[in-house]
């Protein structure tokens, strides 16, 4: 593999680990069948500012000197659904003298219910797309396709969360028995 393709690698792993950090899941099967309730804390959009993203992207992906330079998460409880994701998300690293510019966006659906403090979600689906990885050195500037998009289904899960007026947390594995917390301020 040669040292651009490894640069486009750790670019294109650094998105896809934003992207799966939607609400880490339990087995469907605690997703059982009970009277749908939904938290109305939850209701409305929250988002998660490019500072916000990068300090969780640097605990997911320990790349130093990668950023988000563009771009919000945001998480949207309506009418039964939850809808994550980011329409455009820019990621820039300085690998040496090299930067990276990589482009995504994905959204991700599902339904949802609150039970006794839990977000729990049933099956849905995952868009991804990635943009123009772009790479600059004193040699010059190279723009190649990023990997090609995808659709895969969410089998559904659950996770606790804690929400207030204006912050919704939810902890992210890191690793054996790690975790932080996912942010997101209302929107």
């Amino acid at each position: 593999m040669g040292r651009r393709q490894r640069r486009s690698l750790i670019l294109a792993t650094a998105c896809a680990a934003l992207v799966v950090t939607v609400l880490p899941s339990a087995p469907a099967s605690q997703a059982a069948t009970s009277a749908v309730k939904r938290d109305p804390c939850l209701t409305g959009r929250w988002v998660m500012d490019s500072a916000t993203s990068t300090r969780l992207l640097q605990q997911l992906v320990p790349v130093p000197g990668f950023l988000v330079t563009e771009g919000v998460i945001s998480m949207t409880f309506r009418r039964g659904i939850q809808t994550y994701g980011s329409t455009l998300f820019v990621l820039t690293g300085t690998v040496g003298d090299t930067t990276f510019v990589s482009e995504s966006s994905w959204i991700n659906e599902s339904p949802y219910r609150t039970r006794n403090g839990r977000i729990i979600t049933g099956p849905g689906t995952s868009e991804v797309s990635y943009g123009d990885q772009t790479a600059t050195s004193p040699s010059g500037t190279a723009t190649v396709a990023g990997p090609p998009g995808r659709t895969t289904a969410l089998p559904g899960g659950s996770t606790p969360y804690r929400c207030t007026r204006t912050t919704l947390t939810w902890p992210v594995p890191l690793g054996p028995g790690g975790s932080t917390q996912a942010r997101f301020t209302r929107g």
